[in-house]
């Protein structure tokens, strides 16, 4: 009779994984990259090999939050609230306003 395989469940808070960077063009990128969750956030790491003045290695990272990636400005849909309440057909309300190009 088979035994029933067992499900195991991570828990990856507070983990994290690392790999080396094969696309790094200068010494200024890091020479190793990845990502992982901290206290809840996902953060992106970055890792350089460095020497100290006793020419000993060492390895110094860099933990930043990961942020979605903003869409840029000239792809935003544009609110236009501003011109609807100018041109508004009741003339009481629109009337002595500015145009929001001539402010």
């Amino acid at each position: 009779m088979d035994k029933p395989k067992k499900r195991y469940t991570y828990n990856n808070v507070g983990r994290a994984n690392i790999f080396s960077n094969k696309f790094k063009k200068s010494d200024k990128e890091p020479d190793l990259k990845g990502d992982g969750e901290i206290m809840g956030n996902k953060v992106s790491i970055a890792g350089w090999f460095k020497e100290d003045k006793n020419s000993k290695r060492f390895l110094s990272l860099s933990f930043d939050d990961m942020v979605e990636a903003k869409t840029p400005a000239y792809k935003k849909k544009t609110n236009n609230k501003g011109l609807d309440d100018w041109f508004d057909e009741d003339s009481k309300t629109s009337k002595g306003k500015q145009a929001p190009w001539e402010k």
